[in-house]
């Protein structure tokens, strides 16, 4: 592991200094103002520069800027920019200084650069006094973080599950507060050292290896040279990471039931095994559960189930319809509450169903869709069980979309009348937001708009 570090003479060395490595350098001081041939004495110096806890951000730095002044009148006698051994972290260079007098005083400044972009990442300044005996003394320069900082670091990707002896490579971005990238380096770890029998992550490659012995849940930590951090999960093997409800939404009308399943999932969203969970209702005067987690419908509203097995738990929204009523839904991957990651593809399912309308069929209907326009990139609309759309996609930019068709023959049941892809952008809420202002039935041309009752599914991206 390198470090910066600066050899002024000839002599270099290794110290350990609060749980870094520093390299130790030689600083020539020639003893006499105008003696400064053969006989002049000579004194020198070693130079240590102490990173503290920044040591392992030390390798991002690849110059050493020197500059020695003299204290009393801050004239720069000494100014260099020297070259770190890539291999090494040796910076080395022989700057011999004169004494005007037989006691001097002496300001240092080290600063090591990141020559990509020119910025000093690290800056220290120590000031030491010399007379002709001086003789050999250790010299500390606490070293300091001084480069671009930034307001939260995310790593990437969040969660994950990898196999046995199978690697990955994390990634991680310091922002500002507007989301500008800042570019402070990042280094990586786990939260618990104790866990590199399951993983091994690389401090600067981010490069995460599974060990072939024990499986289990770990987590990596990114911790930025200004102090920021964030963690992502790795699910070693078939891990649970989670519980997931399925189905994810349901509509059933008053005394109707439905049964729901818990599994528990990897962090990759595999399911690894039925759940033993427990079921509860947050609004018992809209729907109950059982402890088998069947759903029964107790009023017209909207209820939210919960499953939870051990640490885990999960939610759904149930839709409870009253007679004559036609419920209709925008919901992501058939789910209430949907977390996409960046980059995702999100498809969003518009449904009207006509089972509580005492025989009525689906015959038009005219809406329109909203979204958060940062966080979902609009991409097509389809259609699945009723005509092709027309469509009005001139603000789809803006996170706008409208949308209608008609069927001559109608259609019955759970009709999904538009299909819309989307692909998750920026972390933050996309929530849906759907408005129907038409929908008639077909052959008797019953005009259903005011029996339209509307479920919006919530999705929230995550980086």
């Amino acid at each position: 592991m390198r470090r910066p570090g600066l050899n002024f003479g000839t002599r270099v060395g290794i110290r350990r200094l609060f749980g870094g490595a520093a390299l130790l350098a030689a600083v020539g001081l020639a003893a006499c103002g105008d003696a400064v041939g053969a006989g002049a004495a000579r004194v020198s110096f070693v130079i240590i520069p102490e990173f503290g806890e920044l040591a392992t951000f030390a390798n991002n730095a690849d110059q050493l800027h020197v500059v020695i002044s003299r204290t009393a009148d801050a004239s720069v006698v000494k100014d260099t920019t020297l070259a770190i051994d890539p291999v090494t972290g040796e910076a080395t260079a022989d700057l011999s200084v004169v004494l005007l007098s037989g006691s001097e005083s002496f300001t240092l400044l080290l600063e090591a650069i990141r020559s990509s972009d020119g910025v000093v990442l690290f800056s220290g300044t120590q000031t030491i006094s010399v007379t002709s005996t001086s003789g050999t003394t250790p010299v500390s320069i606490p070293v300091t973080y001084t480069g671009p900082t930034g307001a939260f670091v995310v790593i990437q990707p969040r969660d994950t599950a990898i196999a046995p002896g199978s690697s990955l490579t994390f990634t991680a971005v310091v922002f500002d507060t507007v989301e500008a990238e800042v570019p402070v380096p990042v280094t990586f770890g786990l939260v618990t050292v104790a866990d590199s029998t399951i993983l091994r992550v690389g401090k600067y490659t981010g490069t995460a290896t599974a060990g072939t012995g024990p499986t289990g849940t770990v987590r990596v930590l990114a911790r930025s040279a200004d102090g920021l951090t964030d963690t992502a999960r790795v699910a070693v093997g078939a891990v649970p990471a989670g519980v997931r409800i399925l189905p994810g939404f349901a509509t059933i009308g008053v005394n109707g039931t439905v049964a729901l399943a818990a599994n528990l999932v990897d962090a990759a969203g595999t399911v690894l095994t039925s759940a033993t969970a427990t079921w509860t209702s947050r609004s018992t005067s809209v729907a109950t559960v059982s402890g088998a987690g069947v759903v029964t419908g107790v009023a017209a509203g909207t209820a939210v189930i919960v499953a939870t097995s051990g640490t885990f738990s999960d939610s759904m929204r149930v839709r409870v319809a009253a007679a004559g009523s036609v419920p209709v839904s925008a919901i992501a991957g058939g789910r209430a509450f949907r977390s996409p990651k960046a980059g995702d593809t999100v498809v969003v399912d518009v449904t009207a169903d006509m089972a509580y309308t005492s025989g009525e069929v689906l015959g038009s209907y005219n809406a329109l869709l909203t979204w958060n326009a940062s966080n979902l990139k609009y991409v097509s609309t389809a259609a699945v069980d009723f005509g092709a759309p027309t469509l009005n996609e001139t603000q789809t930019a803006q996170g706008s979309l409208r949308f209608s068709a008609a069927n001559a023959q109608g259609k019955s049941g759970a009709v999904v009348v538009a299909r819309i892809r989307f692909v998750a952008q920026a972390a933050g809420a996309a929530n849906l937001a759907l408005q129907v202002t038409e929908l008639s039935a077909a052959q008797t041309f019953t005009n259903l708009l005011s029996n339209v009752i509307v479920t919006n599914g919530i999705v929230t991206v995550r980086p």
